[in-house]
């Protein structure tokens, strides 16, 4: 149970996020099976939750390749001749390790996800199957770095959940802050 300003509510522990406005105090209480409370605590919320999701991606339509997001996050990719794709800047990424990860993907293997430098150096790539698939890398220092889609097959549709977060594994996953991110043809 979770107590802000505005009452009572209920919140799933397997997310361990609690959202609010900046400065609002908050008392959790952990319950047994039952109504009994087992242990309290109170906290003041700090700045907006930030997702351990690092991706910044959007929508993308030009040539051959369109790229939409759902509003839970997920990624579609349609591709009518293969070697397509879209790219969007994530930005400078700090020295240490990372996992690009894929769940829930659908799609006929020939569907890719990257992170590469901005010389274009791939620091890690997984290819949509159906299923999951992770891929983890280290970055020495600090790396500007560009997230990419790109499909090798003609015709197709691919989808699937994306995170890039920091760690050797992956985690379930979150939405990104951005899905509102315009792509680059590639």
């Amino acid at each position: 149970m979770c107590s802000a300003d505005d009452g009572w509510a209920s919140f799933t522990p397997d997310s361990t996020v609690i959202t609010g406005t900046k400065g609002t105090v908050v008392t959790v209480v952990e319950v047994d099976g039952g109504n009994h409370a087992i242990g309290s605590g109170k906290v003041t919320l700090p700045d907006a939750y930030k997702s351990k999701n690092l991706l910044k991606y959007g929508p993308y339509s030009g040539g051959n390749c369109t790229v939409s997001v759902e509003s839970d996050g997920k990624l579609n990719m349609t591709v009518k001749k293969g070697g397509d794709g879209a790219k969007w800047n994530l930005g400078t990424l700090k020295a240490g390790n990372y996992t690009l990860s894929a769940t829930n993907t659908i799609g006929n293997g020939s569907m890719y996800a990257y992170v590469k430098n901005i010389n274009n150096v791939e620091l890690a790539s997984i290819r949509f199957i159906n299923g999951e698939c992770v891929k983890s890398f280290t970055l020495s220092k600090a790396t500007e770095c560009v997230f990419i889609l790109k499909n090798w097959g003609d015709n197709t549709i691919t989808s699937g959940y994306l995170q890039l977060e920091a760690g050797s594994s992956a985690t379930s996953w979150v939405k990104p802050d951005v899905t509102d991110s315009n792509g680059v043809g590639i």
